[in-house]
Parts: C-alpha cells; sequence; structure tokens
C-alpha cells in the first residue's frame, strides 16, 4: 500500500506527494503573493416554483427579493417546465459574465491553494451555454481524446441529474472544469471577479427544481483570486 506525504512550508500553500518506488520525492510547493479576503459560499438552492426568472447576488449569497435577501440580480437561473420537459439556463445580465477553464484537482475536494492568482479581464460570456459550448469539442480539444471512449455524457458542460451516477465515476469530467465569473461591470468595463470551482449542478426531486454550486468573489474590483481564508460574506451558511 503506497501512503501520501504532505509536504508545508511557511509562506507556502502546503502539498503532497504519493510514495513511489524511488527513494527521493519532489513535491511541488506554491508561494503565496497576495492573499485577500472573499465572499465565498456553498450553495445549496431551491427553487420557488419550476418556471420563472430567479435572480441571484453574490454578495449576499441568496436569491433576490422577493424569494431571498438578495438586493442586485448579479446571474439570473430561468427555469423552465413544460409537460415532462425541465430545462434551465444561466444568464448574466448588465455586462456580467462567465468563463470556462480547466485544471487539474483532486476529484474528492478543491484545494484553494492552487485557484490560479488573477481573473482574465476578458472573454466573458454572457450566458453558461455560450462560454461552455459543447462537451465534444471541449473534450477533443483540451484532453485531445474521443468522447465515445469515455462514456455517454450530457451534451453541454454543466451537470444535471439526467447523468447516472455510474457514468459519472467512469471518468471524473466534473473535476476539471471550472468558471471565472464578472459581476457588477461599470461602464469602463471594471467588474468583480470571481471563481467557481467544479461544475454548477442542477436536478430536481418530484416538482422541486434545485441548484449547487461553489463561488468565491473579490470586491476590490481586482483580478487578483488568491483567497487567504477569511469569508467576508456574514451569513455562509447552505441555502
Amino acid at each position: 500500500m503506497k501512503a501520501w506525504f504532505n509536504v508545508q512550508r511557511e509562506g507556502y500553500y502546503p502539498s503532497a506527494t504519493k510514495q513511489t518506488e524511488r527513494r527521493t520525492h519532489i513535491a511541488k510547493l506554491r508561494k503565496k503573493q497576495n492573499p485577500i479576503p472573499m465572499y465565498t459560499k456553498d450553495v445549496h438552492l431551491t427553487f420557488p416554483n419550476e418556471n420563472g426568472d430567479f435572480g441571484f447576488d453574490f454578495f449576499e449569497g441568496d436569491l433576490v427579493e422577493p424569494y431571498g435577501k438578495g438586493i442586485i440580480t448579479d446571474v439570473v437561473f430561468r427555469m423552465t417546465h413544460q409537460e415532462k420537459k425541465r430545462t434551465h439556463e444561466v444568464l448574466f445580465p448588465d455586462g456580467n459574465g462567465i468563463q470556462l477553464f480547466f485544471i487539474s484537482k483532486n476529484r474528492w475536494g478543491y484545494d484553494v491553494g492552487w485557484f490560479p492568482f488573477h481573473a482574465p479581464e476578458t472573454g466573458y460570456y454572457p450566458t453558461l451555454e455560450e462560454a461552455t459550448g459543447t462537451l465534444k469539442e471541449h473534450f477533443e480539444n483540451e484532453l485531445r481524446c474521443e468522447v465515445s471512449k469515455i462514456c455517454e455524457l450530457p451534451g453541454y458542460w454543466y451537470w444535471d441529474c439526467k447523468v447516472p451516477s455510474y457514468e459519472m465515476r467512469t471518468y471524473p469530467w466534473n473535476t476539471i472544469v471550472n468558471y471565472f465569473i464578472k459581476i457588477r461591470v461599470t461602464g469602463n468595463d471594471q467588474g468583480c471577479y470571481g471563481i467557481i470551482p467544479c461544475e454548477i449542478r442542477f436536478d430536481y426531486f418530484s416538482n422541486v427544481s434545485r441548484v449547487k454550486f461553489t463561488y468565491y468573489l473579490n470586491p476590490d474590483r481586482s483580478t487578483n483570486l488568491e483567497f487567504s481564508g477569511e469569508n467576508l460574506l456574514k451569513d455562509s451558511r447552505k441555502k
């Protein structure tokens, strides 16, 4: 049985290396630069009904009024249920946007020490669907492999409950997709930048639709995404 070694050094983010047959093991440590407090939350939202547009406020961590305590709509979740068909869209209004990027990480968790230190200023899309494109395109371009040889996966880079759990285990595609976000954009294209590690998950049970995601948001309008561990959100409980 091979063991893992945890490596720590002051001023660096901790890392781990796996035991091999070699006597010498090398672990890469990432040096801390400018960690800052951020707004962060593990969001588990239940929508009030199955049809409608529901705004979400990242600074409040909640749906906007009248469904929650949110004030400004940073992103809109559009839910539609007609007969037996359910659809969901993620829209970023008023110049806000979202951008896809890939990074390998432990499928059982996300180490914030490996976040990109800065978000790009341009390249954002107004909808999740535009930002992600098709699964086939990204798998073949980014991973250099054929989707048909992995397993049958959803058509776009968002997850919903139509994907059986055994297919999720076949290939951990949901452990490499992440998103940058840009919100509260002003007339000179300045905004607040953040990151959504892992996918945005939609599911539904009976007549209830839900969404789950995690976000980290920098409020100071710089592109810095290095999280210090201090959460600026007063109520960060799941809801």
